[in-house]
């Protein structure tokens, strides 16, 4: 898509970007290994780089697009950033990651 020059319709490749910098459980400067998960909704890529994690859906067929549309680039220069409250960063990098605790 980038050698084209076609970025597609937005939500052919979701990107799913969070921040966990409110809490402060999890190292704010953790620079992680890109990691591949398969999850009901697909196969992931995920990022944790220094206090955000970028979850891209490597799968043109993202299940439950509705949740995620306010936190993937959209066509008219829309972009939220999920900001996890207290406690429950873990829950979404540990479902990303495939980590078990």
């Amino acid at each position: 898509m980038i050698y084209d020059g076609n970025p597609r319709k937005f939500n052919d490749f979701p990107i799913i970007t969070g921040t966990y910098l409110m809490d402060v459980k999890i190292p704010a400067d953790f620079i992680g290994q890109p990691i591949k998960s398969e999850t009901e909704e697909g196969i992931i890529i995920t990022f944790l780089l220094a206090g955000f994690v970028f979850a891209f859906n490597v799968q043109n067929d993202f299940k439950d697009l509705e949740s995620i549309e306010p936190f993937t680039p959209t066509p008219d220069n829309k972009f939220g950033i999920i900001h996890f409250p207290k406690g429950q960063g873990w829950e979404f990098i540990l479902k990303y990651t495939n980590i078990k605790k």
